[in-house]
């Protein structure tokens, strides 16, 4: 039996431990109620922990993807691929649009209050970087990526990064062992995190998490392992096999 085949057999088994763990944290939270939302400190845990890995994986990638690209190459890159980018984007939030009109309209109160600041500024700050650290502390994740596509891009013009390059690609080894580490537990932190929120949520409740959790992975996994990798597939001289293998460590975090 190779590697690639024990690797297989490893992610579903893994996939079924988890499903397994969701199944009976919904169970336990139903049966014990209140009493398993102590238990969510343990599925807190296991969040953290794999965030821990998303944030320094997704910055190395791109200094370490846009660093080693000399100007020329950026160029012609963005002048044959900004049209499939765009096209790209567009589907994505039309798929979004589409997906929320599953869920039912709630009439919720809206607090109208004097003194409150004006929307504008919040999208701003989600877009535009001001301070990176206070960035990533907020969770901004857009402004995290158009700060690292400046500074990736910059490095362009910088003639001796090879070494920089080097632990880039390290870091982003690094957090996918850390991720394999992590992910070890993740039938107990999934188990964790349904039954505390079963435990604090009433069955209408639990009944429209359950809708949100189907349609959110069916669509997710229709459009990362279908629809954008086929759009790929048929724009650009790749195959299906090949481009999955390089988005591999993506998916996985």
């Amino acid at each position: 039996m190779n590697q690639s085949t024990m690797k297989k057999q490893n992610a579903g088994k893994l996939a079924l431990r988890v499903l397994i763990g969701a199944l009976a944290g919904l169970l336990v939270g139903i049966t014990v109620g209140e009493y398993a939302t102590y238990l969510g400190f343990l599925g807190k845990a296991y969040v953290q922990l794999l965030a821990m890995c998303v944030y320094p994986y997704l910055i190395a990638s791109l200094l370490h993807g846009l660093g080693k690209l000399d100007t020329k190459t950026v160029k012609h890159l963005v002048g044959r691929s900004w049209s499939i980018y765009l096209f790209a984007w567009f589907i994505v939030l039309a798929a979004r649009m589409f997906l929320s009109l599953v869920f039912p309209r709630s009439t919720v109160p809206i607090e109208i209050i004097a003194n409150s600041q004006s929307g504008h500024m919040d999208f701003l700050s989600l877009i535009v970087p001001e301070n990176f650290f206070g960035d990533i502390s907020n969770n901004y994740v857009p402004a995290v990526v158009v700060f690292t596509i400046f500074y990736g891009v910059a490095m362009q013009q910088i003639p001796h990064k090879a070494t920089f390059l080097e632990i880039m690609e390290q870091v982003k080894a690094s957090s996918l062992t850390i991720w394999n580490w992590v992910v070890i537990i993740a039938p107990v932190g999934v188990f964790a995190l349904f039954a505390s929120a079963a435990g604090s949520m009433s069955v209408k409740e639990i009944e429209g998490m359950l809708l949100y959790i189907i349609v959110f992975l069916s669509g997710a996994a229709l459009f990362a392992f279908w629809i954008l990798p086929m759009l790929i597939t048929a724009l650009a001289p790749v195959k299906y096999r090949e481009l999955m293998k390089e988005l591999n460590g993506a998916f996985i975090l």
